[in-house]
């Protein structure tokens, strides 16, 4: 193990001789073995070792538990330590953030804080590359996602992103290392520790190599990744007329090349950029018009040019109840939404910008509205085959809080019938059966 870490580290360049590195300390197993190693490996380097510790504050004792375990480690060790705290879950009633974006946004905060200019280490493993792989893959994430979690980043070094947690728990075993568990970790609440006890274990009885395939797979994305920004880039310059970017230049693209200039340009906005809105985008260059995306990022192809910008909210009133009809409204989001009645024929096969654009007018039951969230409401996205709460979906697409008043809602007496930038419900999608619809289409103002 400690051969695999120490020609990683080289490979990857984490530390030179003598620089100061801070250690992201939990007391976890994970986290004692790197502050170990690292602290062993330091003298004959001359590393400038020492530890940080966040307090989330989630758990009550435990949480007043692991502080106080990792500053006895530390004093044993002689290894200087800072500690920072947070209320997270007060954070979250404000910020309105889920519990693990908010708390992870607070450490990294106190991490970069506590590192001032030195580099901050991390303990992710290869079986936290594994997780993290599948979360981005069931969420459509495209090729940066599906890369992982980087080994090197800014002035964070992850030295045990090539181990697994069962090497790591030998390593503690064969130094006898004394380690503390987050019994959060067993909880099946959190998607991670879903994909953790129960995804994971099953693909290793499929393909016991599984961790490893994780490990070459990945290393392997990265050099794509890293070729396809570049010629990403390029092609952005090509295509930027100063005004938008030339719809002409961007469909001469290579298909990869494309779908990753639109993410890039989600991004820019400030949004998050997944499969379903790089589809839109991607159907905006063949058909003028435009598209909310999640982020309060809106997207308009118009005179051959392409435009993925920010939403500019004005001081306006929240979205008031408007009749679901034909016509043009103007939303308090200063976006134009046009709904249009539109008869097909049954035989019609349906695009997936239509599909996610439209519903079946023959499943709205009693009067339909255009209205903005409310408290309690739930969705069912079509195809996805499960329900969430809007706040729920609007926190794992990254829309802040202040933005998801202005996002445009269809409902009926029964419930939501569609979700701008996200489609319709399960039981209002289009399909074989259906003869007439409504489209919908929101356009700047």
């Amino acid at each position: 193990m400690m051969d695999k870490v120490k020609s990683w580290m080289q490979e990857q360049k984490m530390l030179q001789a003598g620089e100061a590195v801070v250690v992201a300390l939990s007391g976890g197993a994970d986290s004692v073995s790197l502050l170990y190693y690292l602290k062993e490996q330091g003298v004959p380097m001359g590393w400038q070792v020492t530890a940080a510790h966040f307090n989330h504050r989630l758990r009550g004792e435990e949480s007043d538990r692991d502080e106080a375990f990792c500053r006895d480690l530390c004093k044993a060790w002689g290894i200087p330590l800072q500690v920072g705290s947070a209320d997270v879950q007060k954070e979250v009633e404000r910020s309105g953030e889920s519990v693990e974006q908010c708390a992870r946004r607070l450490r990294y905060d106190f991490l970069y804080k506590a590192a001032g200019k030195a580099k901050i280490a991390t303990a992710h493993t290869l079986s936290d590359q594994a997780e993290t792989v599948l979360l981005h893959l069931s969420r459509g994430a495209g090729l940066r996602g599906i890369c992982g979690i980087p080994p090197v980043r800014e002035n964070i070094i992850r030295p045990f992103l090539r181990i697994t947690r069962d090497e790591v728990e030998a390593y503690c075993k064969e130094n006898s290392l004394l380690f503390i568990t987050d019994s959060t970790n067993f909880q099946r609440d959190y998607a991670r520790n879903r994909v953790r006890l129960d995804v994971i274990p099953t693909l290793k009885e499929v393909h016991p190599g599984f961790l490893k395939s994780i490990d070459r797979c990945t290393a392997w994305l990265r050099d794509i990744k890293d070729f396809l920004e570049q010629q990403t880039e390029d092609a952005l310059k090509k295509a930027d007329s100063g005004h938008g970017y030339r719809v002409e230049e961007l469909l001469k693209q290579p298909a990869a090349v494309r779908r990753e200039a639109i993410m890039e340009l989600i991004r820019r906005a400030g949004g998050k950029a997944q499969a379903l809105h790089v589809e839109l985008v991607e159907g905006l260059l063949s058909h003028p018009g435009g598209a909310d995306l999640s982020g309060g990022v809106h997207a308009r192809q118009h005179n051959g040019l392409l435009r993925v910008e920010p939403v500019v909210r004005e001081e306006t009133e929240d979205i008031a109840p408007i009749p679901l009809k034909e016509g043009t409204f103007l939303l308090s989001s200063g976006v134009r939404m046009t709904v249009t009645a539109v008869g097909v024929d049954e035989k019609e096969n349906f695009n997936k910008m239509l599909f996610n654009n439209a519903i079946d007018c023959a499943k709205i039951k009693g009067t339909a509205m255009i209205r903005r969230r409310m408290p309690g409401d739930r969705f069912h996205p079509a195809g996805r085959g499960c329900g969430k709460s809007l706040k729920k979906l609007f926190q794992e697409a990254g829309i802040a809080p202040d933005q998801r008043d202005f996002v445009p809602v269809v409902c009926d007496e029964e419930g939501i019938l569609w979700v701008g930038g996200f489609g319709p419900d399960e039981r209002a999608a289009i399909g074989a059966g259906t003869h007439r619809l409504y489209r919908f289409k929101s356009v700047r103002r």
